[in-house]
């Protein structure tokens, strides 16, 4: 009896390999609808607090998110990637991982909350010792819920992770809404992130079904590689994270809240779009991928595949974004966030270049080589820390381009050094960006030109959507006329066609 339960139990953490493409296809199509959502949902909620709030108020969040997002990308320890990427997982192992977690987000809890009061002399203001507090308290409860997440994941449960999340988003734009709305300013911004974290602690728990051993059961099973994967994972995010917050960190230093916030808003909005078509195209790849590790011709065709996707998508909403970026932040933030569109347009370029950051970061976990990960950010971050540094004494645009630069730069060389070793070859990643590229810039060409067309004052709300509008069908018929491209374009509407199957 005790045998049949551990089995089932066990089942939890397996995963049929069988007709991987179709379930691949089906949870990537749930994944994408539902991040979808939630970035309209985004869109909504900015377009009415952008017209509440002022940039002075966004700046101050943005300088407690200067430390709490990096702690917020590390603080899993690796684990839940470990949990997604291992072949096989128990019962015993899984209830092992659940209770380091525990130790790990007390410990990044306390020290949120430690480096509250230095935070707020370091910016200056005091009214950060406090938003500092509360975002510790809920960083320890919500981060309860990562391995339950990882366990919807590794189950390929993608409809499920994205209700969760959308359920949360709208969660946290309604109290945030309504307290703006009330007055609260500054504080509805932190209101927006509690309410949605609560959200995610309860609802993982009851839709996962899976209640963890008590502490020392899972102590036989062996975890250890497990452990040095989540390690090198964490090691390499921390490095990531905290230079990639410097950014932000100087502008705060050496310019004004006001300066922060338009700036914070643009890098927001200008990856936003990146992150919300490429979250649910890791999930799939990423937990696909790993479990065709013993099959190199399967895995790269996979990985191939799932690229072409990725750059016929994103490459032409990010250019269509440089073209548009005047009518996008008037219409998202309001007439009074004007200097922030250059930063955006910047920006926006400097996260097209960044999309090798996130795809390569898909073939170290998918393969399990986060040594060469944790060693490529080792290298690469002083880079991107001294091009960021370089644009201090211009402000916050001289920051942007310093951003966008050194991004670029490091491209060829981050996906050079991330094949090394891998299944994938170097032609495979650059072969399927091309022609999504050719085909994006003649359409963002054409719709440049459009945008230039004299119009009315109110006509901003009805430009950027006409133009988007003609640039569709554009980048269609062009991508259809590159060399190959009417086959490559079946080949996308066959895996779309498979969701149905």
């Amino acid at each position: 009896m005790t045998q049949a339960h551990d089995a089932r139990q066990d089942a939890l953490f397996d995963t049929d390999r069988g007709d991987l493409k179709a379930r691949s296809a089906k949870g990537g199509l749930a994944a994408v609808f539902g991040q979808g959502a939630v970035f309209l949902l985004g869109i909504g909620s900015m377009m009415y607090l952008g017209r509440v709030l002022e940039p002075a108020d966004f700046g101050l969040i943005a300088m407690a998110y200067s430390l709490l997002l990096p702690v917020l990308e590390v603080r899993d320890a690796g684990m839940p990637s470990a949990m997604i990427q291992q072949r096989e997982l128990t019962r015993g192992q899984a209830a092992a991982l659940f209770w380091r977690n525990c130790r790990v987000q007390l410990m990044v809890s306390i020290t949120v909350a430690l480096l509250a009061w230095p935070m707020a002399r370091f910016y200056g203001d005091e009214r950060l010792t406090l938003i500092m507090l509360l975002f510790a308290f809920t960083i320890f409860c919500s981060g309860l819920t990562l391995l339950h997440r990882s366990l919807l994941r590794r189950q390929m449960r993608f409809g499920a992770v994205a209700k969760i999340e959308f359920g949360a988003e709208f969660t946290g734009v309604a109290v945030a809404c309504i307290s703006a709305a009330l007055g609260a300013g500054y504080w509805s911004l932190v209101f927006l992130q509690i309410a949605a974290q609560y959200y995610r602690t309860f609802a993982y728990w009851v839709v996962s079904r899976w209640l963890p051993g008590r502490p020392g059961r899972g102590n036989g099973h062996d975890i250890d590689s497990m452990r040095s994967f989540s390690r090198r994972v964490t090691y390499s995010r921390l490095i990531e994270q905290f230079v990639g917050k410097l950014d932000q960190v100087l502008i705060g230093y050496f310019s004004t809240q006001a300066a922060l916030g338009l700036y914070n808003r643009a890098f927001k909005w200008s990856v936003m779009p990146l992150r919300q078509l490429l979250t649910p195209l890791q999930q799939v790849m990423v937990s696909g991928s790993s479990k065709l590790q013993d099959e190199p011709d399967r895995f790269r065709n996979f990985f191939r595949h799932g690229l072409t996707m990725t750059h016929a998508i994103v490459m032409p909403v990010m250019l269509w974004l440089f073209v548009a970026a005047d009518d996008f932040i008037r219409i998202l933030l309001g007439p009074k966030w004007g200097d922030a569109v250059p930063i955006f347009r910047v920006l926006v370029l400097g996260g097209l270049a960044g999309t090798t950051v996130l795809i390569t970061r898909w073939l170290y976990l998918a393969e399990g080589r986060t040594k060469e990960q944790l060693r490529w950010s080792m290298l690469s971050m002083p880079v991107l820390a001294v091009g960021v540094s370089a644009g201090v004494p211009w402000g916050a645009f001289g920051v942007a381009c310093g951003f966008t630069i050194t991004t670029a730069l490091l491209a060829v060389p981050r996906v050079a050094y991330a094949v090394r070793g891998s299944m994938l070859k170097q032609s495979d990643y650059w072969l399927s960006a091309w022609r999504p590229l050719i085909a994006g810039l003649v359409a963002g060409a054409l719709a440049l030109w459009l945008q230039e067309v004299p119009m009315a004052e109110a006509a901003y709300y009805f430009r950027a959507p006409a133009v988007w509008a003609v640039f569709c069908p554009a980048y269609l018929a062009a991508f259809c006329l590159t060399p190959g491209g009417v086959s490559q374009a079946r080949r996308i509407l066959d895996n779309l066609r498979s969701v149905r199957g």
